[in-house]
């Protein structure tokens, strides 16, 4: 038995060898096909389909990489060729009057506004009833501020005391005071 069965794989070893060597002299892939289906051994008879595979894929790819490569330098000889005025290159262009206009550059990344205090606190005018939506606030000091976020608080005062603070990415958030809650607002006027 164990004669038998190195017999078997010296044979499928030399067949396998038979087998690459011969793909490699195929001229077309319908040849290399009829080889890999004559193979008993699925194992091996997939791993010849696998090479064929691996094979096919190596010539499309270099042959797309050189067909684009082609195909950009054809078309930018062509382009040349149409176009009368010359290309310009990069440091020949003529420079832009709002890029270089050296009164924008100096307020680039600084805040717009520097005496913009960071929080006011004011009363709201008239009855506050909460919040739930889109509730608009008037201030005592003529601002009308918006509800900008979801949430809802249900309260009933008359003119109680307000902070508007900065929040983050531009953001500003109410806070009434006595009560530990807080909404995200948008200054309507």
């Amino acid at each position: 038995m164990k004669y038998s069965s190195r017999n078997l794989y010296a044979l499928s070893l030399v067949f396998l060898f038979s087998v690459f060597t011969n793909t490699g002299l195929a001229e077309s892939l319908s040849e290399q096909l009829d080889e890999c289906k004559i193979i008993k051994v699925s194992l091996i008879r997939l791993q010849c389909y696998d090479r064929i595979s691996n094979q096919t894929n190596k010539k499309t790819a270099v042959k797309t990489k050189k067909r684009l490569f082609n195909l950009g330098r054809s078309q930018k000889k062509e382009s040349q060729v149409e176009n009368t005025n010359p290309v310009k290159e990069p440091n020949d262009i003529e420079p832009d009057d709002k890029q270089n206009d050296p009164s924008l550059e100096e307020g680039f990344g600084q805040p717009k506004d520097l005496n913009e205090p960071d929080e006011i606190n004011t009363n709201i005018k008239g009855v506050f009833n909460g919040w739930s939506g889109k509730t608009e606030f008037v201030l005592q000091n003529g601002q009308v501020w918006k509800q900008s976020s979801n949430g809802m608080l249900t309260a009933k005062l008359d003119n109680p005391k307000v902070r508007i603070r900065k929040g983050m990415l531009g953001s500003y958030i109410l806070t009434v005071e006595g009560f530990n809650s807080s909404i995200k607002v948008k200054r309507i006027q």
